[in-house]
Order: C-alpha cells, then structure tokens, then sequence
C-alpha cells in the first residue's frame, strides 16, 4: 500500500501529461505563416505584428531581399522574409552602409530610423521603386537583450554571505525546485520566476521530481540562449521494485542539490510528487536559504491546494477532511500529521519562510501560522515584450476569426477543473455562445470538446497567446478559488480588459473599474453583466486595455519580478 500511495499518483500525472502531448500531436500544427511570425516577434524588435505578417507575404513574392535597419529589426526582418522562402541579404544602418548595387535586388525593406533618409538619398533614385518602409516603434523593442549584457551579475566571492553577495550585485546559484517541471500553471510560473532570475544574471537550475518532457529552457523575448541557464534535472529515476522510504527520498534528493552547491532554494508546488516535508530542514543543513513560494494554499493546510468554505486548515485538519479524495488526494488517516508538520517546518526558530504569490495566499499562511511564520510576497511577472498588445485585425486574420463580430476569450490551463469554474464555465460558455453577434476563443484543457469560433485545446506553444488575447475584445475567466490568476495578467499585458470574480488573489492582478471588472458574488449571471457592460462600451473597453498594459509594465514585468525577489532574500538574508 505504502509504494501505491507514492508511485500511483506520479504514474496517474505521467499518463495526463501524455495524454495532453498526445492531444497536442493530434491537433492540427500551426501553420508556416503563423510559426514565422511568431518567430519573428520573439527576436524583440521594434516591428508591428502587421508589417511582419507584411513581410512574410512579400517573402513568397521575392526572391532576393535587401533589408536596411538595426538589430533587433534586422533579425525581424530576416526571420520573416527567410521563412517564406526569399534570399535574404541584410545592412545595418550603423555603420552607413557603403554603395551598393540594387539591380540584383527585388525589393528593399527598411525600418525607419534617423539615418533612413541619408541611406535612400545614398542609394540613388532607383531604391524609391524597390523600397518598402516598415512601421518601426521602439517602444515595442524587448528590453533585455541590453540589460543582460551590462547588469550581468560579477562571479562570487568565496565564503561570502547571502547578504553580502546580493549587496555587491555578486552572481547568485539559484535552484529551484518542483513537482512537474514547466508544466501546468505552477509549472509556467516557475519558468517565468526562472527567466526573472536569469535577467538578474544568476545562476538557475531546476530539479523536477518528474518533468516529462517539459524541457524547454526558460524564454525571454530578445535575449536568446542563457548561458547561466543550468536546465532541468529529474529526480524520479528510482529502481523498480522498491519501497521508496522518506528518509531514502531525501537523501536522494540532498545529494543531487548539494551537487549544484546553491545560495539559494525556492521549493514550489510539491503537491504532485507529495515530497516528505522532512526533506525542509536537510536541504537547509547544506547551508543555502531555503524558502518555499506558495503557488496555492498547500503549505498552510493538510493537504488540499484550496481550502474553500472549509476552515478546519485553522484548527487542526484530520481524518475528517471533507475532500480527502480530490486532488491532491491523501489518505484520511495520515491528515493530521500532514497538517502538523507544516507548522513544525514554517514556524519557530529555524522556520522556512514563506513567500506568497499574492497578498490573499499570504493572508491565509498568516492565519494558519500567526507570527511564528515569515511570510512575505512576491507577485508573479511574466516577458512583457511577449505579451504585449497587437494589431486586433491582424491576430484576428492570422487566427481566422471574424472581424466584425464581439469576440469573448476564455480558457485556463483546465476548463473542467473546479477551481476554475467547472459547470460555471459551460454555462457562461452557452450563454454567451447563443448571441448572433458574439464569437467565443477557447484555450486550454478540454475546450476542444466546445464548439467555438475557434477552440485551440492545451496551447504547448506559449508565443501564440498574445495572438489569442489579442484577437479578442475582452477575456472573461471563471476562476472560483485564484490564488493569483496568470491568465489575467496575461491578457492585461496584451491590452485586453479582464471580467473575472473578485475572489482570492485576483485582486492583486486586476484594478476593479480600471483595468477590467470583478464580479462580487460567484454567479454566471453576475459575469456576464459585466462583459454586457463592456460590450456596451467601446470606450471602456479601451480605457481598461490601455492601464491593464501599464500597469503590467510599472509592476508584473520579468524584471521587475526579478527585483522583487532581490529585496524579498535581502530581508531574509
């Protein structure tokens, strides 16, 4: 029984993580224009999202291409016209290029800048017949490929201080470690929380009980390959036909970590792999501040992610716990221990902090805990020049969707989870489906079951995203228990309002009646009051878009999150 209780629910996570790659496969690729395009932002420039689409169709035309401008609209350019099949030659405009000859050219393209006009009157008149000038905004530019190079944290000192290295801007081994790897929603935020540290020019690695192939390096827009990216490392590779012991787990486990010899470690979501809490304090006996970031409500109950209307996680859950068999399931029996070990690791003289996602998660550690616990917050950010608003028309032709109806995102990584609103969905989803004027984009887990104007299932391809949000005129979310709410950020950061409930860390993410606007009470009916308002305002709808982007950039981006966490360890240091 005791092996059942710790392989089955790893083996039920495996079988759903390929079931989900399965269903990934099946699905019909995104096409060669599309991947172009995607590509083509994830260089960083300056570019629109039209005049790339722009670019690829001139590609299939020319054969030979001439581009005129700087990195990173260059590679833009290249990217783009290169996918579509043309020969591509490229100047930067800094230098100014010598004389060239154009006859060999079919076309020049060009991205504005002050040297622009000098570069045309150099060529001679006969670059006004070829020439294509392309809307170039440096404001859309990715911010980091600059910051990694110059902010680059200096190696440490041997035998220095926590306190004293982030002091001195002295490079930092960050681990962190996690059930699933960058799968799911926890899975995404770490990889984000990852890049965050990456940006600051740390070290960072990652140690997965089971990864499945959720191996992809942590992205920002701009930057390319980190060379101070150390990958992610499985831990599950245990014999077969052996009784997996805590105190064998562990040692596992701190022998792989103590190989890495970190700073620091950020233990995430466990819930999945179910991890002995014991393993808490011996990774803290290597020496490395050992924190854990509260995903959920995991680290403050007895088990479950979400207490709910339940409120026993205060007063001692046990063998009577309500939802014992949902997930994360745990036996009945084992409960209460479950729930007192928690406070034996994040309470007392060498408790292990607590940083929260958002200000609601770190209420409910303070309520479970009291003062005996550090809790301290550290909201999620995500690539900001990934997420970031797009021409509506473009997105909406490169999607498919219509350009003269209302168009409602909804999604999640799971739409038939409870948390995220379960049957609340399919009846906001029917509801809002039934209007003649309205066309619905679906993503995530199971919506490939809805009919919709377009349903996109498990979206593996993150880059996509912004396409979605930005195809849509509003993004509605039915998240009954969020403890952050990733997806509402993300369609903020791509100028979209959000409607949601004003339920657990939500909040933290959206302004009510300024970046979008929070049902109060948990109904289908109430949700959709507020997208009608929205509907009925087109005004608002771009007054909301426009602060949920500043506000992502003043306070959600990769590097803001990336400070956060300097100033979260200094204090704990």
């Amino acid at each position: 029984m005791r092996i059942l209780r710790v392989v089955l629910p790893l083996v039920v996570a495996e079988m759903e993580i390929r079931i989900g790659e399965l269903r990934g496969w099946i699905r019909p690729s995104l096409n060669p224009r599309l991947r172009a395009i995607l590509a083509a932002r994830s260089a960083g420039g300056g570019l629109s999202l039209a005049d790339i689409d722009r670019l690829w169709h001139l590609g299939l035309k020319r054969s030979r291409v001439l581009c005129l401008g700087e990195v990173p609209e260059l590679d833009q350019m290249e990217i783009a016209l290169a996918r579509a099949g043309a020969s591509v030659s490229r100047s930067a405009l800094k230098p100014m290029p010598q004389a060239m000859r154009l006859s060999r050219f079919d076309l020049v393209v060009a991205a504005p800048t002050s040297e622009t006009d000098a570069v045309i009157r150099q060529v001679g008149a006969e670059a006004t017949s070829k020439l294509v000038l392309l809307d170039h905004d440096p404001r859309r530019r990715a911010r980091y490929r600059m910051d990694r190079r110059t902010s680059a944290a200096a190696e440490p000192d041997r035998g220095a201080s926590l306190r004293e290295l982030l002091d001195a801007n002295k490079k930092i081994r960050a681990l962190l470690l996690n059930d699933m790897g960058h799968l799911f929603g926890a899975g995404i935020a770490q990889r984000r929380q990852a890049a965050s540290l990456l940006v600051n020019g740390w070290d960072v690695a990652v140690m997965a009980w089971t990864p499945g192939r959720a191996l992809d390096p942590p992205f920002v827009t701009g930057v390319g390959d980190f060379d101070n990216w150390h990958g992610i490392h499985a831990l599950r590779n245990f014999p077969t036909g052996k009784i997996y012991e805590s105190s064998w787990i562990i040692d596992r486990v701190v022998r792989k970590v103590a190989a890495f010899r970190p700073h620091v470690i950020i233990v995430g979501n466990i819930h999945g792999a179910k991890w002995p809490f014991e393993l808490f304090p011996r990774l803290q006996q290597l020496g490395p501040l050992v924190v854990a970031y509260m995903h959920d409500c995991y680290f403050a109950t007895g088990r479950c992610a979400y207490p709910g209307t339940c409120s026993k996680f205060l007063s001692g859950c046990d063998e009577t716990c309500p939802t014992a068999q949902e997930y994360p399931p745990l036996e009945p029996g084992l409960i209460a221990k479950a729930w007192s070990t928690r406070a034996d690791v994040f309470t007392g003289s060498s408790a292990v902090p607590l940083i929260a996602n958002s200000n609601w998660t770190a209420n409910i550690a303070r309520k479970r805990f009291g003062s005996g616990a550090s809790v301290e917050v550290v909201h999620l950010g995500l690539d900001e020049a990934l997420f970031a608003p797009v021409e509506k028309a473009t997105a909406r032709d490169l999607l498919g969707v219509a350009q003269d109806k209302f168009v409602i995102a909804m999604g999640a990584v799971d739409i038939d989870n409870q948390w995220k609103g379960g049957p609340l969905f399919r009846k906001v989803y029917e509801t809002l489906q039934s209007r003649p004027d309205v066309e619905i984009v679906l993503f995530g887990r199971a919506s490939e079951r809805y009919s919709a104007a377009k349903s996109f299932g498990l979206v593996q391809e993150e880059r996509l995203m912004p396409l979605i949000y930005g195809a849509a005129d509003v993004f509605v979310s039915t998240g009954t228990e969020e403890a952050f709410g990733q997806t509402l950020l993300e369609a903020s950061a791509c100028g979209r309002p959000v409607v949601a409930f004003n339920v657990g860390g939500v909040s933290d993410v959206v302004v009510h009646g300024q970046t979008g606007l929070l049902a109060n009470s948990v109904s289908a009916e109430e949700l959709i009051s507020c997208v009608d308002r929205l509907r009925n305002s087109p005004n608002l709808i771009r007054e909301l878009g426009r602060n949920g982007r500043a506000r992502v950039e003043a306070s959600f981006s990769l590097k803001r999150q990336g400070e956060a966490w300097i100033d979260c360890l200094k204090r704990l240091a």
